[in-house]
């Protein structure tokens, strides 16, 4: 399917496990935390992507990952997430283009019991890169990447006049039995090295993952 035509609007979600809002039962004793973002509305589906992030290392580690769906009609995407400090690492599409944030972006911190509001992400530009950038074919499910140079377009909950008088109906509305608090994310800058993954491709970040003061990895023999 040809990437640019599903921008148009002839897109679809990735097949995938959903809960359906009003079987999600999270209360301030949970043991994980829940993740909402708000989204501006685009014709396309796609997919936000965070990682456990170790900021004193500026390095993507592997203890937990968070991604939020997000369709057309959709307003906030919602997920559960480990407790622990993450980056935004990307936009993807299909699970096979994705718009890297490595030379910029936000981490956040999540906690049990709490249900962190990021603030709002405009996915467009991210979108634009992928269809502008990136071949319109995969073959062998072969992934591509824009990196260094994206930055994801985000509103942070501080900047935004009254988030959790918007936030609160949704939930009530939709997700009835959240009844953990809200609270606005504190979004840091942070950075993260880009890495080769174990075919030798250079990657968003992978196996061949590097903190930022070290140099970049020789890349692994084909």
């Amino acid at each position: 399917m040809r990437l640019i035509a599903a921008l148009a609007g002839i897109l679809f979600l990735s097949a995938c496990a959903t809960t359906a809002p009003d079987k999600v039962f999270f209360a301030p004793d949970a043991v994980d935390g829940l993740v909402i973002m708000e989204v501006v509305p685009t014709p396309a589906t796609y997919q936000i992507e965070a990682a456990s992030f170790d900021p004193a290392q500026s390095r993507i580690e592997s203890k937990g990952y968070v991604t939020l769906y997000a369709s057309p009609a959709m307003r906030y995407a919602v997920s559960r997430a480990k407790p622990g400090v993450y980056a935004l690492t990307a936009v993807s599409h299909q699970t096979t283009w994705y718009d890297c944030f490595n030379g910029g972006t936000v981490a956040f911190e999540v906690k049990p019991g709490e249900v962190t509001f990021l603030g709002k992400l405009d996915a467009r530009p991210a979108l634009a890169d992928i269809a502008v950038k990136l071949p319109g074919y995969s073959m062998n499910s072969q992934k591509f990447y824009v990196l260094d140079t994206p930055r994801p377009a985000m509103t942070a909950p501080a900047d935004m006049a009254d988030w959790k008088g918007e936030l609160t109906p949704f939930l009530s509305n939709t997700y009835p039995n959240v009844t953990a608090p809200a609270k606005a994310a504190e979004l840091k800058p942070a950075t993260f090295a880009s890495g080769w993954s174990l075919l030798g491709q250079k990657v968003c970040y992978g196996y061949f993952n590097r903190a930022k003061d070290q140099p970049e990895p020789a890349k692994p023999a084909g």
